[in-house]
């Protein structure tokens, strides 16, 4: 026991140890202004020693606000039906949903002309603001598909790519294969990437590729993305003291974009400090090997108690057959018993009472061994509990059992029940004090049989009394007795009670089981 405290004490101090160190490298997780110099100036680098597959400029995509709002607009809200708006069906209808806003007389304009009111459109109809109907769809791609698709050339489509959404880009993309850049690389930004693009992110993944806002000096009024193989970019921070990887739920040194800034693994290490990299592994090692050393002192003493039962069983079954033999002789010696003299029938009857003590102890040895393993109890009636008692006061004259005035019958296994009741009048004989009582209380849904004498218990608790091979400092015996007593009640779905002042021990036996 004192070898398990000491270890688990050990555990605790490791495990508190650990912990502290694991804190102190989160402490030193932490990015610096350095940090960030750093990383723009590999940035900078790698600009400067690789060539862009592709530039971007986000002035010719978005010259006005009014381009910005066509990429990254929204459908209204009102708005249930949006291929209504581009056939010649249900004319007014689903526009009494769409708030009055400036572009009301633009609207109300396409409205007439899908409905065949207006026979064409103004030439500047699609080249000034608002770009994009109230549904989410731009006006030219509502013409395309009013008109039906085989009839509007593709040239003219190509002519008014900068009024589409990027939605609609990307489905002429899948259609087309290609388009105009910049507008064949917008639509092919996914839309992450692409919210990341209008709000000017510097760098940013999409795809297998890398995208890096270039702000040179010389572009001070027109801001443009440089496009990069992301491998490429990847490979350039592998010798670095940081990597790069898709934002995650994991923890970031630095946010940008979608991207996820952390420090290498040599990094790390030299950062924290190998003197606290060292003591860490020595503390995690410390700890595995206790838990082993723990694990093999557990696997150890289940093994010895193994073989403590086993020795136990091969004992029970190898002196059964000897005392049974040794009590036939005295069996015989006891029909003669009249003819020794006084002296040597004082000799036998203590021969008698070892031999009788030896059967018990060996019938005890055998119902520990038998009940540890029990799993299910047949149930079998007690026609008299005041006869069962009967029966056993005449193996036990000198202990007083108390009758019940009226008498009941029990549903429980009679010799398993015996056992029980044998076993802690044993106990009360071998370390108790006389008188010796066995009492009965019957109430509604219970029976409880308390075994009570006038001895001082050495033992606190029941738990303590009831572990495998426990005894008194006087008992010769196994230490087993009680153990037996409480297996046994669990498979009569029973339990055993402990009360001291007087010393009392109750078998508590429910009337239906």
């Amino acid at each position: 026991m004192r070898s398990y405290v000491l270890l688990i004490l050990l555990l605790i101090g490791a495990a508190f140890g650990a912990g502290y160190y694991g804190f102190s490298f989160r402490g030193d997780y932490q990015a610096s202004p350095k940090d960030k110099v750093d990383i723009s100036y590999l940035k900078r680098k790698f600009v400067k020693e690789n060539q862009a597959i592709n530039r971007i400029s986000t002035r010719v995509l978005f010259p006005t606000q009014d381009f910005k709002a066509l990429a990254f607009g929204k459908q209204s809200t009102g708005i249930t039906k949006r291929e209504t708006f581009y056939t010649s069906n249900n004319c007014f209808e689903e526009i009494t949903q769409i708030q009055a806003n400036t572009s009301v007389h633009k609207v109300l304009y396409w409205e007439k002309f899908r409905c065949g009111l207006e026979k064409e459109l103004p030439g500047s109809f699609f080249q000034f603001p608002p770009f994009h109907h109230p549904s989410g769809h731009s006006f030219v791609y509502l013409f395309y598909k009013l008109k039906g698709e085989s009839r509007v050339d593709k040239s003219w489509m190509f002519h008014h790519i900068e009024y589409l959404t990027y939605e609609e880009l990307k489905i002429l993309k899948d259609k087309w294969r290609t388009l105009p850049e910049p507008y064949q690389q917008l639509a092919g930004l996914d839309p992450e990437a692409r919210s990341l693009i209008g709000t000017l992110t510097g760098t940013f993944f999409s795809g297998n590729k890398v995208y890096l806002l270039d702000w040179d000096i010389f572009n001070f009024f027109e801001t443009i993305y440089k496009v990069y193989k992301k491998e490429d970019f990847i490979n350039h921070f592998k010798d670095s003291s940081y990597n790069i990887s898709l934002m995650s739920k994991k923890k970031c040194l630095i946010k940008e974009g979608n991207l996820c800034w952390n420090y290498s693994l040599s990094h790390m290490i030299e950062k924290v400090g190998y003197n606290k990299l060292t003591i860490s592994l020595i503390l995690i090692g410390f700890i595995l090997s206790t838990l082993f050393a723990i694990y093999s002192m557990f696997s150890k003493e289940k093994k010895e108690d193994e073989k403590r039962k086993f020795a136990l069983r091969i004992l029970s079954h190898e002196l059964r057959t000897p005392v049974a033999s040794i009590l036939l002789k005295i069996e015989n010696l006891l029909n003669n018993f009249d003819h020794f003299t006084d002296n040597d029938q004082e000799k036998i009857l203590k021969i008698s009472s070892d031999a009788h003590r030896l059967r018990r102890l060996i019938e005890m040895s055998t119902n520990y061994l038998t009940t540890s393993q029990q799993k299910n109890n047949i149930n079998k009636e007690i026609e008299s509990l005041n006869e069962f008692f009967e029966n056993l006061n005449l193996d036990y004259p000198s202990v007083n059992f108390h009758m019940l005035e009226k008498d009941i019958m029990l549903i429980c296994d009679e010799y398993w029940l015996q056992v029980c009741i044998k076993n802690l009048i044993e106990n009360a004989l071998n370390h108790g004090e006389a008188p010796i009582d066995v009492k009965c209380q019957v109430s509604e849904k219970s029976v409880k049989i308390s075994v009570i004498d006038s001895g001082e218990c050495i033992f606190e608790s029941l738990k303590q009394m009831t572990e495998d091979f426990v005894k008194g400092s006087k008992s010769s015996g196994t230490g087993l007795g009680l153990n037996i007593v409480q297996t046994t009640l669990k498979s009569l779905n029973g339990k055993l009670e402990f009360s001291k002042d007087p010393t009392t021990f109750t078998i508590n036996l429910t009337k239906e089981h």
